[in-house]
């Protein structure tokens, strides 16, 4: 399984790649788990969207799934904002 042995094991975790909202939550699900208690991490393209023809797909971009993890951890976590179109957290609890 991904991540075994790993819980609360990295100090940093970037999330990059994927701009599609399913992949970025899971990324930054799993993400969470492994990062360790005072450890940051950093969403990149935060304000990405796609150029559509009809708009924006919300399905096409991070920030709804960054939004739907940090709102879904506000307890556990601290938003860092940073330049660059990217959001930094610090991990305060598990």
């Amino acid at each position: 399984m991904l991540g075994d042995g790993k819980t609360n094991y990295f100090d940093f975790v970037y999330v990059d790649g994927s701009h599609q909202a399913p992949d970025v939550m899971c990324d930054a699900v799993l993400g969470f788990r492994l990062l360790k208690i005072d450890g940051f991490m950093a969403f990149d393209d935060y304000l990405w969207a796609e150029k559509l023809p009809y708009g924006q797909d919300p399905i096409r971009c991070p920030k709804p799934a960054i939004d739907a993890c940090t709102n879904l951890y506000c307890r556990k976590l601290q938003i860092i904002p940073a330049p660059n179109m990217q959001l930094y957290v610090k991990k305060l609890s598990d």
